[in-house]
């Protein structure tokens, strides 16, 4: 069989293809022939180590962990002074093509090379011959000695390599790594049946490392992914988890789960119910399952999974269930979070006062709020796909477009004002439009939102009008307007600082004090200044005297309140009135007045004199008249007459000619009563009396009827008695006056009526009491009788004695 067979046999091999039947005889030929040069005793060498070899790449998983032990076979069968495995990979760093060396088997005689810094990290860039070779999947036999020179020529003489045989390895077309075979001991020729012994090794091996890398890349797809699988044998009753699945549920790599576990491992009972009629269901029926749960980890820690689950079912029944699990936290974490944005976002945008809308370059609304409906009057219309000539007139619809289009194309955001016709008519609206950039579907949008800002114009536009109304008020008043600061330094002054300050405003903007007099009382209204300072409240008005720049002096009433930022004042604003023409009123009126309360104090006095000479002669006449009845007549008149000269007694005597302090004024009639009356009876007398001031047209009748009261009681009250008592109460209830006289005498007779009596004292009680628009009366009492006067207190000149 010629070369170019020879090479069809090893490619078939290498891609696992079948032999045919002169192939299979021409290889056990090579491999048993007894009149090659290797003897029989070889060739059963040769022949075990490649059936335990096969029997150990049959069952390996991991290339790693197989080949030292197939090497320990290979080379003594073979007689190799070394054999090694390179692996193929990316420099992370210079993205070179590199390779390692992982794998070596060495003669005893041989020195190893496996931690030779040399064959670790080789770029495979600088051995071209080498390299070109291999990655077109031929193998590599030389004698070293024979190498044309270069770099790996010189690598493999520093090995003191005499010959080679390396084999690449092609993993899903790929160039991986290679295994090769040194002779250092003498220059190697290899037969045809040891090329075909070792090709045979690479050929069981190249499965296995497609094996191995499919099950790296799995474990490190749902590594990546974090899946993890399961696995429930239902005949063994055991439960499998893959090391992804105990990382998920935060368990020692070397703990198993059993069904306990994984009971309690549900967050709460319903999602425990979910998934086990889930598992339920796939036992049944066969059919897979997947669904979200949330779990409890061994940590104690909540977490969001996704399970996946079939059972598998022999003769109708389940044998066992698998599947996987996984971790989906962090993005259902996500997803709840932007599931709860998102329904904020809608209901903010539902229940806001704002119109809100979202359109493409063409036109098209891709979203529109209540409020934009409510608007536009498309309440009950589906906006959502229609265009803008779909909703508006063609002149308004294409300048909206327009405006979209600027935005879109200058990719900035525009805010401006707009009239807007709406249902409701003509409104304005502060616009605020935008790109909408990185939303995914949304990439040529423009989204806006419009506020109504038709009271907010109009608001503006009074303010303007009061503004200017203010400032008309403030240049044409005859008030002085300023501000200044907290050190008194003016920073405001209005124009009628010309006739106030006899200066110009902006040469009125320095200190207050340089227009303020040396007048003591100018220190209370700095006083006030001070305080409004200090505590940020407005004091009352005050009065400063001030000197104009040119000398001349005027008064002038101040009106101040603090401005205030942060708690603390910053500014004090003021108004100052010319009050120079009513200061000289005032002390012009307060010399004139001082004369009349000196004027008005004689005249009472002397009325009061008066009123007591009348008194004295008409109580002389009573004394010596034989006419009992007429004195008795005279005696009443002289206490009238007593009680209304008391109250001019008390007028000029108070520094009041308007109010008199009622209380002491009935102490003193009731008194001056019971001296001149001839007593029956020994009376004592008790007064309850608040402090109650009477204009004099309410004094003047009030004291009339006390005195007929009194003067009735002590007549009449005590007859055939050694001893009385009268009280007196006055009290005051805001403007309500209530004045009891009561006494413990014989009481009113059966048949008593005041309105009837024809008594002069009475029909004076009745008379005054209507003057005084009270209400009056004599209340019968088992141990005395009780008179009642209720009025209202009346300014002076209300009552009828006033008019």
């Amino acid at each position: 069989m010629n070369k170019s067979a020879i090479q069809g046999i090893v490619k078939r091999l290498k891609n696992e293809e079948p032999l045919s039947a002169p192939e299979r005889e021409f290889l056990i030929n090579v491999l048993s022939d007894n009149e090659s040069d290797i003897s029989g005793i070889v060739q059963k060498n040769i022949a075990h180590a490649l059936a335990m070899s096969g029997a150990i790449l049959k069952d390996a998983s991991d290339p790693v962990e197989a080949l030292p032990r197939v090497f320990d076979l290979i080379g003594p069968a073979l007689d190799l002074d070394r054999l090694y495995y390179f692996e193929n990979s990316v420099d992370e760093q210079s993205g070179a093509f590199i390779t390692n060396q992982l794998i070596e088997w060495t003669k005893t005689s041989v020195s190893p090379q496996i931690n030779n810094p040399e064959l670790q990290q080789i770029p495979l860039g600088n051995y071209s011959d080498l390299m070109d070779t291999l990655k077109e999947g031929g193998y590599f036999n030389k004698v070293v000695s024979r190498m044309e020179e270069g770099p790996f020529k010189e690598l493999l003489k520093s090995q003191n390599i005499k010959s080679v045989l390396i084999f690449p390895l092609i993993i899903n077309k790929g160039f991986y790594g290679f295994i090769g075979f040194d002779d250092c001991i003498k220059e190697r020729v290899w037969s045809a049946k040891e090329y075909f012994s070792l090709q045979t090794i690479v050929t069981q091996l190249v499965p296995i490392i497609e094996k191995h890398e499919l099950k790296s890349i799995l474990y490190k797809t749902y590594k990546q992914a974090d899946i993890g699988t399961w696995e429930m044998d239902l005949e063994a009753d055991t439960i499998t988890w893959s090391s992804i699945t105990k990382e998920i549920f935060e368990m020692e790599p070397d703990q198993t789960p059993d069904k306990m576990f994984a009971d309690s491992a549900f967050v709460d009972e319903r999602e425990k119910r979910k998934v086990m009629a889930a598992i339920e269901e796939s036992l049944k029926t066969g059919r897979p399952y997947d669904m979200e749960v949330e779990i409890i980890t061994v940590k104690g820690n909540r977490k969001w999974i996704r399970d996946t689950g079939q059972a598998d079912l022999r003769n109708g029944k389940a044998v066992r269930i698998h599947g996987t699990v996984q971790d989906i936290d962090e993005k259902k974490r996500a997803e709840i979070e932007s599931d709860k944005n998102k329904k904020l976002l809608e209901a903010i945008t539902e229940q806001t006062q704002v119109a809100i809308l979202v359109r493409d370059i063409n036109g098209k609304h891709l979203f529109v709020n209540r409020e934009w409906k409510k608007i536009f009057g498309y309440e009950d219309t589906e906006v959502v796909g229609r265009t803008l000539t779909d909703l508006f007139e063609p002149d308004l619809a294409g300048h909206i477009h327009n405006v979209d289009l600027d935005v879109l194309t200058s990719d900035k955001q525009k805010v401006f004002e707009e009239r807007v016709k709406t249902v409701n008519g003509y409104r304005y609206f502060m616009v605020n439009k935008f790109p909408l950039r990185g939303i995914k579907g949304m990439e040529n949008a423009v989204g806006g939102i419009g506020t109504d800002i038709t009271d907010l114009k109009d608001t503006e536009e009074r303010l303007q009008q009061a503004e200017q109304k203010l400032r008309d008020i403030v240049e044409h008043s005859t008030n002085l307007f300023y501000s200044h600061t907290p050190d008194h330094k003016l920073t405001y002054v209005s124009p009628q600082s010309v006739h106030f300050l006899g200066c110009t405003p902006e040469e009125a903007k320095r200190s207050w004090m340089d227009f303020v007099t040396d007048n003591p009382v100018n220190s209370i209204g700095f006083e006030n200044t001070d305080r409004a300072i200090k505590t940020g409240i407005a004091q009352p008005p005050f009065e400063l005297e001030l000197k104009r720049k040119d000398g001349q002096v005027i008064w002038a009433e101040v009106n101040e309140a603090p401005i205030v930022k942060d708690g603390k004042t910053i500014l004090i604003a003021g108004s100052l009135t010319d009050i120079t023409d009513r200061k000289r009123a005032q002390n012009a009126i307060r010399d004139s007045l001082k004369e009349k309360e000196t004027l008005l104090s004689e005249i009472h006095h002397r009325v009061k004199n008066n009123l007591a000479v009348v008194a004295s002669m008409m109580q002389m006449q009573a004394h010596i008249t034989d006419d009992e009845t007429l004195s008795l007549n005279l005696i009443d008149s002289v206490l009238r007459i007593k009680s209304m000269a008391n109250i001019h007694e008390h007028l000029y005597q108070s520094k009041s000619f308007v109010d008199i302090n009622f209380s002491e004024n009935v102490k003193a009639l009731v008194s001056n009563i019971l001296d001149t009356m001839q007593l029956n009876a020994d009376i004592d007398l008790n007064f309850s009396c608040d402090d109650v001031l009477l204009n004099v047209s309410q004094a003047i009748p009030c004291s009339l009827i006390v005195n007929e009261v009194i003067t009735n009681s002590i007549k009449h009250a005590f007859t055939n008695r050694a001893h009385g008592e009268i009280a007196i109460q006055l009290t005051q209830k805001g403007d309500q006056i209530n004045l009891k006289i009561m006494d413990n005498g014989v009481g009113l007779p059966p048949d008593f009526s005041i309105e009837s009596s024809q008594s002069l004292g009475l029909q004076l009680i009745r008379t005054l009491s209507e003057q005084l628009r009270a209400e009056y009366g004599f209340l019968p009492d088992k141990s005395g009788c009780t008179f009642q006067l209720q009025f209202e207190i009346q300014n002076n000149g209300d009552t009828e004695i006033g008019k």
